[in-house]
């Protein structure tokens, strides 16, 4: 964890020629996390004008300033905000990089030679594909489809068949794509709209598929890739995770702090797992013994023994905790904190931004953590253990981390 100290003298310095008078001085808003900072100008601390929520308002001269922070010269006008994060010194999380997407990257996906990221997007048409080599953009994957394009959700990796399977729940279809080349295969009918999480039993042989608008689990066979049945569910479904022998079946119920067991035997349910009287429970994670789900409602880690599912520890981390993923040897696991919704309307920036933790899975004690922006969603670990990455889905971003 950062210690506070730590965090106190990370400063954003604005340097301002000349003295600041009483005249042509300009309100600009900033928003910086981690908190508190210090905004300087010649050496001076400046003081907050006045404070909204987490937000500080400064009063700055008209024209254009130098600040270190992001190595930007803003020009500071009626209407300025300045939305800027800092990063912890002596973390294991080194970003390296950061890529503007299309608009809405729900998810990621690193290729299974870690050397490409792939984005799929909500509010655009396709996949956006990030080169780790340039650190850009390369062409957009898209399924060549007429009519709805948008509504990409959610990626997985098939080894088996060396393909990638891509869901989009406005048209009910999951896309197959190469996992070598990213040409397009194939959609596969996935039941009905509002498709989302795709996970595959360890054999490869069976995509399961959650469903939020129609409550049930899609069941598909991968080689045939015909969808074979559609389980009705308790609530609706958003993550799944899936034991290594691959005898049982955890999703995620969104309508509480609930988790359905289903046997992969007979695709029956075997009942709910209560870990709480409130919740929403967002994604699922198995790791050897042991399972993870992230609660959105209280923002916190829930742990459970497979294939039990007895409860073994709450872990609080931040609001809206919701996507988990895991480093390729599992020994640390990753969860994204989206940060408290705009209190107006969830879809717009709220007061804080969100935050990547990384958590020994031996313990669960955070090890690091690093600021995202606003609304991180999406969060991938590279196979080879070297890269994580994230998006902020409402700045249309892509954050790339070197794992030390």
């Amino acid at each position: 964890m950062l210690s506070m100290n730590l965090r106190c003298v990370f400063m954003l310095m604005t340097l301002v020629p000349g003295i600041m008078g009483a005249q042509n001085l300009i309100s600009v808003e900033f928003k910086v996390f981690p908190q508190p900072y210090t905004v300087m100008s010649n050496g001076q601390i400046l003081q907050p004008y006045s404070w909204n929520g987490t937000r500080k308002v400064f009063r700055l001269p008209l024209g254009i300033q130098t600040l270190t922070l992001s190595r930007i010269s803003p020009l500071v006008a009626p209407g300025l905000q300045i939305q800027e994060k800092l990063e912890p010194r002596n973390s294991p999380l080194i970003k390296t990089a950061q890529v503007l997407t299309g608009k809405g990257p729900k998810s990621l996906l690193f290729t299974p030679d870690s050397k490409k990221i792939l984005v799929p997007l909500v509010d655009d048409t396709g996949i956006d594909v990030i080169s780790l080599n340039t650190l850009q953009l390369e062409p957009r994957l898209s399924t060549g489809a007429t009519g709805v394009l948008k509504g990409f959700s959610e990626a997985a990796y098939l080894p088996s068949k060396n393909e990638i399977w891509i869901s989009q729940f406005t048209t009910g279809q999951i896309h197959i794509f190469s996992s070598q080349s990213l040409d397009y295969l194939a959609s596969v009918n996935a039941g009905s709209r509002g498709n989302e999480v795709v996970v595959f039993t360890p054999s490869g042989s069976k995509a399961l598929v959650s469903n939020g608008e129609t409550k049930q689990l899609s069941i598909i066979d991968t080689t045939t890739r015909i969808l074979e049945k559609s389980l009705n569910l308790s609530g609706i479904p958003r993550g799944i995770a899936i034991t290594g022998d691959s005898l049982q079946a955890y999703v995620a119920i969104f309508e509480g702090a609930s988790v359905e067991k289903i046997d992969l035997g007979t695709f029956k349910s075997q009942g709910l797992l209560s870990y709480g009287p409130t919740g929403a429970m967002r994604h699922a994670l198995a790791l050897e013994n042991r399972l993870f789900f992230s609660d959105m409602l209280r923002g916190g880690l829930v742990s459970a023994q497979a294939p039990t599912g007895r409860f073994l520890k709450f872990l609080y981390l931040g609001a809206n905790l919701t996507t988990l993923v895991a480093d390729p040897k599992g020994k640390y696991l990753f969860a994204v904190s989206r940060g408290m919704n705009n209190p107006t309307d969830f879809t717009l920036p709220g007061p804080e931004f969100g935050k990547i933790f990384m958590i020994n899975t031996e313990d669960l004690t955070v090890s690091a953590s690093v600021w995202g922006k606003n609304q991180p969603t999406g969060l991938a670990v590279s196979p080879d253990g070297k890269w994580m990455a994230f998006s902020n889905f409402l700045d249309n971003q892509v954050e790339i981390y070197r794992i030390r």
